[in-house]
């Protein structure tokens, strides 16, 4: 046999295991090819028209760029008790940075910033390099208290590999899909829940499902870790041009925008684009060490968040829970706005008038929330006149609030339509009235003439205007005809 044959047929042999997938691939391209309008995955034309439109600001989504700005700062002081990685592997620890999965901006950011918080349980959604590099700090800096790992890692045989004998880690060899959600009820305030997942979302994906059912289950406090992630949401040019089509930072933007229940708390690609946070000045081993290609590649991607507290979310809700303006019966009908309830009112406003407000607080409303007036101005916009900020609450009071903000802007509206109705039904009324009492006119008339005129006579001298001018005419006009008839 040739070479040539011999060389073919050791080539079908890596060509066969690939046919199935390439089966699915010309399945689904039976419907649209890639590129189309109708497919996941983009043309070279639109990343082009989407790169050019880019908006820098993205709408709807909080920043918090100056609770960054401090956060960033409190984090430098944890800076030097990192342990030394090295670029290369070696036998202190299990981390390295030679890799393009978490290298040094974000193994640095994640380092400090679990410094700061001190958390009980870290769950590592896709093992790897992250829970080694936890491993490494339960070593150094947490060995008095070591951090509790799990992990949830469908593929664990490298993870494994890594691992030392004696290494405290729970590994969970499983899709996240087929986890329980009482798994995620143990985090408590300050515990880690790390996402580092397939960053697509699709049918069945792991994606969909903590979007839709783990993060709504977290408790207040838990800080969550989203991997890939960069400003403006979006991900670079280079990802395209290695055909790289993720979309899962679009469904995090999705998530994020106008969210009151997650707030963010760190962004590391946001703060490498901004002067203020001085990111290489206050981590010198940001990008210095190793390979600086290695480094540029894997820039920060982190986008760390938090569920927000009740009375965080109550502060965060208070413009979204003004009621709408409404000119429905025309310009000159002024709708106010009613402000907040507010623990108690400013010490500038008198007793009386406290408590005479404390009457309005529907029942089984809380004793320490009262109702605040309504204030209008001369240029008819409405402003609310309370400054001080609400009280931190629990979720109970939140949940309080927001119904009876509703409430009283659903009353206002029907005590409107009824009073509209009432007016209607008044003048209805009065027509009604005055066509019966002009039919019992004319019946009078056409039985007893001289008696009708006599009872009109005296009934016309009463004292109500509108009395006298329905009987006068009638009179003036029988009298006049009387006489002519004489």
């Amino acid at each position: 046999m040739s070479l040539a044959k011999r060389a073919f047929k050791r080539a079908l042999k890596h060509v066969k295991p690939i046919e199935p997938i390439c089966k699915n691939i010309c399945e689904f391209m039976k419907f649209v090819p890639p590129g189309h309008f109708y497919s996941p995955i983009p043309s070279a034309a639109d990343c082009e028209t989407a790169f050019r439109v880019l908006n820098p600001n993205p709408a709807g989504i909080d920043l918090r760029e100056e609770a960054q700005l401090r956060l960033v700062e409190q984090m430098s002081t944890y800076y030097g008790s990192i342990p030394d990685f090295t670029y290369h592997e070696c036998d202190r620890h299990r981390y390295s940075y030679d890799n393009y999965y978490y290298s040094y901006s974000d193994a640095t950011i994640l380092a400090c910033f679990l410094q700061k918080l001190r958390p009980r349980r870290f769950v590592d959604i896709g093992g790897g390099y992250t829970s080694l590099l936890v491993l490494d700090l339960n070593d150094t800096v947490f060995s008095a208290d070591p951090i509790e790992i799990d992990v949830v890692e469908p593929y664990p045989n490298l993870l494994r590999g890594m691992l030392r004998q004696h290494d405290r880690i729970t590994i969970v060899p499983e899709k996240v899909q087929s986890v329980d959600l009482s798994f995620f009820g143990k985090l408590e305030r300050d515990d880690v829940l790390f996402l580092d997942t397939t960053h697509v979302s699709k049918l069945g994906s792991e994606v969909n499902y903590l979007a839709f059912n783990v993060l709504p289950a977290l408790k207040p406090g838990v800080v969550l870790h989203i991997h890939e992630m960069f400003f403006p949401f979006e991900y670079p040019r280079e990802f395209f041009a290695q055909r790289k089509c993720w979309n899962e930072i679009y469904c995090w933007r999705a998530f994020l925008t106008n969210n009151l229940e997650y707030q963010i708390e760190l962004f590391n690609s946001y703060l490498e684009q901004n002067p203020r946070a001085r990111m290489r000045e206050r981590f010198p081993r940001y990008f210095e060490q190793g390979n600086p290609e290695l480094a540029v590649q894997t820039r920060g991607s982190s986008l760390w968040l938090r569920k927000a507290e009740a009375g965080d979310m109550l502060q965060k809700s208070r413009s979204s829970l003004r009621p709408p303006r409404s000119t429905a019966w025309g310009t000159r009908h002024q709708v106010c706005l009613r402000e907040l309830p507010c623990a108690r009112p400013p010490p500038n406003r008198p007793a009386a008038r406290a408590a005479s407000q404390s009457q309005l607080q529907p029942p089984g409303y809380p004793d320490s929330i009262q109702k605040r007036p309504v204030v209008t101005h001369d240029d008819q916009t409405p402003r609310p006149s309370c400054k001080r900020p609400f009280e931190r609450g629990d979720a109970s009071q939140v949940e309080l609030v927001r119904r009876f903000v509703e409430e009283q802007e659903l009353r206002r509206w029907v005590t409107q339509e009824q009073a509209k109705e009432r007016c209607s039904c008044a003048l209805a009324r009065a027509e009604r009235a005055q066509g019966a009492l002009r039919q019992c006119q004319r019946e009078a008339m056409s039985q007893e003439p001289l008696g009708y005129l006599r009872w009109a006579a005296r009934a016309g001298g009463g004292k109500d205007a509108g009395q006298q001018a329905l009987f006068r005419q009638p009179v003036v006009r029988m009298l006049g005809n009387v006489a002519d008839a004489g």
